[in-house]
């Protein structure tokens, strides 16, 4: 599967999806989440650093990896309004994870990945929806940590996490305004270290038959070792009857100059509200390196 393959697997909203109509403007009602109530959700996320990306097993494996996918379907109860913001706990009911590796682990990536997927589907997750639609303090629980390769592969996998939330961080406009800016989205937030990003949205809702949507778009700064010029657009669609976001889609790109030429960033993820629904196939995790066999019918 090539890079383009990868992305599109990872954004699915088309324009049909999104039809817009007239001018709206969502308010934090419309995002309540009473105590007690679950929601299910589906969430795809897929990253090409710029840097190489190790992935690590338990038992003295380490594997290189260039791009990396990471999908899952949660299941989320809201823990009620705590200081101001809406906790939320969720259980991942079933994971994923592909990567296209370096050419020197091209074959190798495979066990890896199911050790990542068995230790994404063990873990307990927790984040934060604030008054003002932001999602913050995403951390996972229940993950062993008894050793350093074990804290690393939760550290790792707690920062994949919050970019599979991230489509969920819709900063909501004061009251009045048609147009606003969101500020340092989580989309914004590489998979790696930096020291901090300058992205800003502009973003503008529109009335829909069965709710709102909301779409922005932006440029911006991340500055780390390198500083990459970045954009990204969002769109949130807001049902109108379950007071929830029923489905999101981001994507960012970056570019950086240096002496031997750019490095490229580009992270793309989408969320939806599934209900009850089953997913197609189950998740599964795959070196992307190696041919996949597809069945065919007689």
């Amino acid at each position: 599967m090539c890079s383009s393959d990868l992305f599109s697997a990872a954004i699915l909203l088309l324009a049909g999806v999104f039809a817009q109509t007239e001018p709206a403007m969502p308010t934090a009602d419309m995002l309540a989440w009473p105590a007690g109530e679950t929601r299910r959700f589906y969430s795809t996320m897929a990253f090409r650093s710029p840097y190489v990306v190790t992935l690590i097993a338990v038992r003295n494996e380490e594997r290189t990896a260039a791009e990396v996918a990471l999908s899952a379907v949660f299941r989320c109860e809201s823990l009620g309004i705590m200081r101001s913001a809406t906790e939320v706990r969720c259980q991942v009911e079933d994971a994923g994870v592909q990567a296209t590796p370096m050419q020197s682990d091209a074959g190798k990536l495979q066990t890896v990945l199911e050790e990542w997927e068995r230790s994404a589907e063990a873990a307990t997750v927790y984040f934060r929806i604030r008054e003002d639609g932001r999602v913050d303090r995403v951390r996972l629980e229940d993950l062993p940590d008894s050793g350093p390769r074990e804290r690393y592969i939760s550290g790792k996998l707690e920062l994949f996490m919050a970019r599979l939330l991230s489509p969920f961080d819709l900063e909501l406009p004061a009251q009045g305004e048609a147009e606003w800016k969101h500020r340092s989205p989580a989309v914004a937030s590489m998979p790696f270290s930096s020291a901090g990003s300058s992205l800003k949205l502009a973003q503008s809702a529109v009335q829909e038959q069965d709710g709102i949507l909301v779409s922005g778009s932006g440029s911006g700064q991340l500055v780390g070792q390198y500083t990459f010029s970045m954009e990204a657009t969002t769109k949130h669609q807001i049902d109108a009857e379950c007071h929830c976001i029923r489905r999101a889609s981001v994507e960012v790109v970056g570019m950086a100059n240096v002496d031997t030429g750019h490095l490229s960033y580009r992270m793309a993820g989408y969320i939806e509200d599934i209900g009850e629904q089953p997913l197609e196939q189950p998740l599964t995790s795959w070196d992307l390196s190696v041919p996949r066999l597809i069945p065919q019918d007689d």
